[in-house]
């Protein structure tokens, strides 16, 4: 969307450190850290870009609205489960191999 963005991984434990909590008050990732400030969770972050760009959410308040209806049912079907499997493909092992299989199966 033309939006410059530089990815910094950090180590999950650093989440809990109290400069990254000022950052995003619940130590979660991802957080976007820019000129304006701090904006946290990935829908968020998303409409945010969106916005900036100018492009991709739509070009009247319906358009936005139908955007925003299919996030909103990603967030309530699909982000519980994927959590738990992103989290794990990417070693963050915040949940057991039981908890996965079954978001694993949720999800597909």
């Amino acid at each position: 969307m033309g939006v410059k963005l530089d990815c910094i991984r950090i180590p999950v434990e650093d989440t809990k450190k109290p400069e990254y909590l000022k950052k995003h008050p619940f130590g979660r990732i991802p957080t976007l850290e820019g000129e304006e400030g701090c904006i946290f969770e990935s829908v968020a972050i998303m409409r945010h870009i969106a916005r900036k760009a100018g492009k991709m959410y739509g070009n009247t308040p319906a358009e936005t609205a139908s955007i925003d209806q299919w996030l909103e049912y990603f967030i309530s079907n699909y982000a519980p489960c994927s959590a738990v499997i992103v989290r794990t493909l990417l070693a963050y092992r915040y949940h057991t191999k039981v908890e996965y299989e079954l978001a694993r199966k949720e999800l597909f």
